[in-house]
């Protein structure tokens, strides 16, 4: 008989992430473009503290742009300039220029997550898209549709919440409870951190689709005084000169990171099975849902293949929505190149994207999102478009004028050890 304080099995295997686009993975904080200085490869981030110290005649100044919102970008920069002392002294690590043209737009980078000043990428990260692709099925949508449905109708002002509450009830059927949910047998370690001296800073583009089809870029909020400071909104643009920027530190193409990683194995799962009586505790194992078709035969392989027919999925809506867009060409082409390398991916190899401003489509289990258009008007801040949603997909336009996708990422699993885990 089962005994449920009996030990369980784990796979166990290394893994590389291959950067494949730009990722940044977010800190929530920014580099204010006041702590920047311009370099001939790109820019220098600030030790404002070592200036602040060793330079007490300019803290005032300091502290004037510390409490400043609408300073200027280098600001730093002159100040220490003025006094003839060399930049480099003063700086924790550059970046190199991934794509800006005119390095004097520069503004707040959204800042790379690191650990004691180096980058690394969070196997949290890895594992909650990993988990978002496995119980992304068409199955899982229509329950959600149904739940959207049945509150939307409500007279309720906190739709939102309820429909926050009510999906989480789903997900815990669906997963289980957090102490026997399938999440705690799938396991990312962080990967080791890289130098510094890998980061970059890009700037990404907000590109929009309008009524007509056609490809728009958003321009840039404004503000304008008459009596107290207020914005305005930003109109959009034909041309990605006129666009906004927004500013990222990001690992490169070609930046390569491992970690390991921990699965149940399949000898494990089939004992769980055996036992009736502990499928209300492990309740993924019994439920004809999102995971269960995943326990037939080798759990890696199975898990491995979904992502892959995720993400050609994904792929192949963008292509149809894009070849009506006018101006669309040179997206296509990306995820024509995208299409390609998920083709020719190896059995042990798949392709996510991780991080900031990855999209909703990415990232949301709503896998038909013109079905629920309007009933998303209820749950969700901001418009909702009824002639396409989401309306806005954000890109890097680099120096040859081709576009990429932030965080597209090849990831390996490799070699495997056998290890009993308590």
């Amino acid at each position: 008989m089962y005994d449920k304080k009996s030990k369980f099995i784990m796979n166990n295997y290394s893994y590389k992430v291959e950067v494949l686009t730009p990722v940044n993975i977010g800190t929530g904080q920014k580099i204010m473009n006041f702590e920047l200085a311009s370099t001939n490869r790109g820019v220098y981030v600030l030790n404002i503290q070592k200036i602040a110290e060793e330079n007490i005649d300019i803290i005032n100044k300091i502290n004037d742009l510390l409490l400043n919102d609408d300073n200027a970008t280098f600001a730093i920069q002159r100040l220490l300039e003025n006094k003839k002392l060399r930049v480099a002294k003063y700086s924790k690590y550059s970046l190199k220029n991934y794509n800006i043209k005119e390095l004097h737009r520069l503004r707040n980078i959204i800042e790379f997550v690191k650990t004691a000043g180096y980058p690394f990428i969070p196997g949290s990260s890895i594992k909650g898209v990993v988990m978002k692709e496995l119980i992304s099925t068409n199955s899982l949508f229509e329950q959600v549709r149904d739940i959207m449905r049945q509150i939307a109708s409500d007279k309720d002002e906190t739709k939102s919440k309820k429909f926050k509450l009510e999906t989480e009830k789903l997900f815990r059927k669906i997963l289980g409870d957090p102490k026997h949910s399938f999440g705690r047998f799938i396991r990312f370690s962080d990967t080791n951190p890289v130098s510094p001296d890998n980061l970059h800073v890009a700037s990404v583009k907000i590109m929009a689709i309008n009524e007509e089809q056609q490809l728009k870029y958003k321009k840039e909020d404004y503000k304008y005084k008459k009596g107290d400071y207020k914005y305005k909104r930003g109109d959009y643009s034909n041309s990605p000169e006129e666009a906004l920027d927004i500013f990222y530190e990001v690992l490169p193409p070609g930046v390569t990171l491992e970690g390991t990683f921990s699965l149940l194995s399949n000898e494990y799962l089939n004992r769980l099975s055996s036992f009736s009586q502990d499928y209300d505790e492990f309740s993924w194992i019994k439920s004809k849902s999102a995971l269960f078709q995943l326990f037939n035969g080798d759990l890696l392989m199975n898990i491995i293949k979904k992502i892959k027919n995720n993400v050609k999925e994904y792929i192949e809506k963008e292509k149809q929505i894009f070849s009506k867009v006018s101006g669309g060409s040179k997206y296509l082409k990306f995820l024509l190149d995208i299409e390609k390398k998920n083709n020719q991916l190896g059995d042990g190899e798949i392709l996510i994207r991780l991080g900031s401003s990855t999209g909703f489509l990415s990232k949301s289990i709503i896998k038909n999102p013109k079905e629920v258009v309007d009933l998303l008007r209820n749950f969700m801040r901001g418009k909702v478009y009824n002639y396409e949603f989401p309306k806005t997909r954000k890109v890097i336009i680099k120096e040859n004028g081709d576009f990429e996708q932030l965080g597209w990422v090849k990831i390996s699993f490799l070699q495997q050890r056998r290890e009993t885990v308590y």
